[in-house]
């Protein structure tokens, strides 16, 4: 893909995700502060960061932003530019099982944490700033319920009531891939949250046959999720807040039930052998402030805990790091989850060919 400069997008509307791969950057006109290169998740969040970092921090250091959406196989690719020490990118945004995975490779730079403002680091929530990645969102994974189905407050309140098909009859959709269905399985079975890793496999997928039977869509794709509330396909489902909210917006009536749901780090990490750390560095620390953060809401949440304060309250409310719904929730083990996800990919595979 050809990386694209702010304006040509705004000015063309061109989709950063159909573009094309990577190209050299060769011919893109710096500024006289210089240039950075960066891929984002595209989509929404790219939208969302333009008007809430891109912009701003090229117009406040007069240092140029070129981007584009982060390809499909991104880890496959920085892994190439690393082994080639062809490194194209200055900075990308990572999933925190996936900085694991590039940490463990020797894919990333050690961030230098002594040369941002001390002060705004310790405004970050814990774990959201370690030695390979600046935290730039929180996405949470939870359950809702049909409020059409049930009155609001009155629906399932955790995981072991998901699971009470009696109690709560009703059509069931769960995440169609090992991580999430697993850990939530193990909490409706009554192991503790602060309990969970090592995940034992087989106590989970053993309460997953009991609630199996249930379940009439495991879904691929987080807009299969947005799209079943939408359309009234399930009564309950597993899913993304941010996409159980955002159909909520369009119209879905459900409530979101934070108690024991999962939390993930997400966030900006330097390729190692990127050609504009310093200045990379810059854009990470532009990039925490609890303002610009709350600007760039899209429904994860910030990772300043400071954010939620510039927000309105019913947005910061519908968000997994405000501070009543962040209290509920649980802290993925990512350094785990990466280290064995080979072995529980290939477990749920196994099991997801079984006959009900």
């Amino acid at each position: 893909m050809k990386l694209i400069g702010r304006r040509q997008v705004l000015r063309g509307g061109l989709s950063l995700a159909s573009a094309g791969a990577l190209a050299s950057l060769a011919g893109t006109r710096a500024s006289a502060g210089g240039r950075i290169v960066l891929t984002d998740p595209g989509g929404s969040t790219q939208a969302a960061y333009v008007p809430a970092f891109y912009k701003p921090f090229e117009e406040a250091t007069g240092i140029t932003v070129a981007y584009a959406a982060r390809p499909n196989l991104a880890m496959g690719q920085l892994k190439s530019m690393v082994l080639a020490n062809n490194v194209e990118w200055d900075l990308t945004y990572l999933t925190d099982y996936l900085v694991e995975l590039a940490v463990k490779d020797g894919l990333l730079e050690q961030l230098d944490y002594s040369k941002m403002d001390q002060k705004l680091l310790a405004e970050m929530l814990p774990g959201t700033v370690t030695p390979y990645m600046a935290g730039g969102a929180m996405f949470g994974t939870v359950q809702g319920y049909s409020t059409k189905k049930w009155p609001a407050g009155e629906g399932p309140q955790n995981w072991a009531d998901f699971w009470d098909v009696k109690r709560f009859p009703g059509r069931r959709s769960m995440i169609g891939f090992a991580y999430g269905p697993m850990e939530q399985a193990l909490l409706a079975d009554g192991v503790p949250r602060d309990k969970l890793y090592p995940l034992d496999v087989k106590r989970a997928l053993a309460k997953l046959d009991e609630i199996r039977p249930h379940v009439t869509v495991w879904t691929s794709s987080s807009a299969q999720q947005h799209q079943l509330l939408v359309n009234q396909e399930v009564d309950l489902i597993q899913g993304f807040a941010n996409r159980i909210q955002a159909a909520i917006e369009d119209g879905a009536s459900a409530e979101v039930q934070w108690q024991d749901g999962s939390v993930n780090n997400e966030g900006w990490v330097i390729p190692k052998g990127a050609k504009n750390r310093e200045l990379a560095l810059k854009f990470i620390e532009f990039a925490l402030d609890a303002k610009r953060q709350a600007a760039s809401v899209t429904g994860s949440g910030p990772t300043n805990s400071r954010a939620t304060d510039f927000l309105p309250v019913a947005k910061a409310k519908s968000l997994p790091t405000y501070p009543a719904n962040f209290a509920k929730m649980y802290r993925a083990d990512a350094k785990w989850l990466a280290e064995n996800q080979t072995e529980l990919q290939a477990r749920w595979t196994e099991w997801k060919a079984k006959k009900s």
